[in-house]
């Protein structure tokens, strides 16, 4: 089998609603079973859209046990995670980039990404996408 036939490409991309949710929670994106991907290849496909007057939208890797209790997940040096969107009094528009899984993920069970809201809470217009990209492991 090639590669390319193992690698999935924005695997279970689902949209993200933030309406409702409050400064400093987090809307979550889906659940990814970590036991599938290859050691070294997850990452994550988000498109934020912050249309919210001062909103700032934050995506941020999880991991859990469980699939229940969510942990964050930084860097090994630690940095805070960084925003990626900041709403303004205007149409804003998306913001897509690459989120690269830290190795941390590969340690727990469930993984996924998150987006964070900051300064004002969400509304119906605040939105997200979010979708895996990792090769199948050959153990699997």
């Amino acid at each position: 089998m090639a590669f390319n036939d193992r690698v999935l490409y924005n695997s279970q991309s689902t949209a993200v609603g933030l309406n409702g949710v409050n400064v400093g929670l987090s809307g979550p994106g889906p659940t990814l079973l970590v036991n599938r991907v290859r050691l070294g290849t997850l990452s994550a496909l988000v498109v934020v859209d912050a249309e919210t007057n001062t909103i700032t939208l934050t995506p941020k890797w999880q991991v859990s046990a469980d699939s229940s209790t969510w942990v964050d997940v930084y860097q090994p040096n630690s940095p805070a995670n960084v925003l990626w969107a900041t709403g303004t009094a205007g149409a804003d528009a998306p913001v897509t980039r690459v989120l690269t899984a830290p190795d941390a993920v590969y340690a727990f069970r469930y993984a996924r990404v998150a987006i964070e809201v900051g300064v004002t809470n969400g509304l119906a217009a605040d939105v997200g996408n979010i979708g895996y990209n990792y090769q199948l492991d050959d153990l699997v």
